[in-house]
């Protein structure tokens, strides 16, 4: 079975695909995000913390991804540009298939949100 270990609040990481490196650089550039989407989650926690929290989970994801899956974070970062400069953006519509991919690569890093 994995085991999964606390890293702060919110992240974990289960196993050990992420190297301990990669787990530090996430806890020192990810903090206020995961800050962030903590408090969220106690404020909100009767249930409707995942709508709710959705645009900070997303937030913690891509901040994660720029440490581990960096083309991947850069392929969001670029689809959110192009959203946005087109007044399109809104991070339930956009960008689902690079949110998907983001998803995939942290999960096979062993990081759950």
């Amino acid at each position: 079975d994995d085991v999964v270990v606390a890293m702060g609040i919110g992240s974990f990481f289960r196993g050990n695909q992420a190297t301990q490196a990669e787990k530090k650089a996430i806890e020192r550039k990810c903090g206020a995000h995961r800050t962030a989407l903590h408090t969220c989650r106690e404020a909100y926690s009767d249930g409707d913390a995942k709508s709710a929290c959705a645009g900070l989970e997303l937030q913690m994801m891509h901040c994660a991804c720029t440490v581990v899956c960096k083309d991947v974070a850069r392929e969001y970062e670029k689809c959110v540009n192009e959203s946005t400069s087109h007044h399109r953006y809104h991070y339930t519509t956009e960008c689902q298939d690079v949110v998907a991919k983001m998803k995939k690569c942290m999960a096979k890093k062993g990081i759950v949100i």
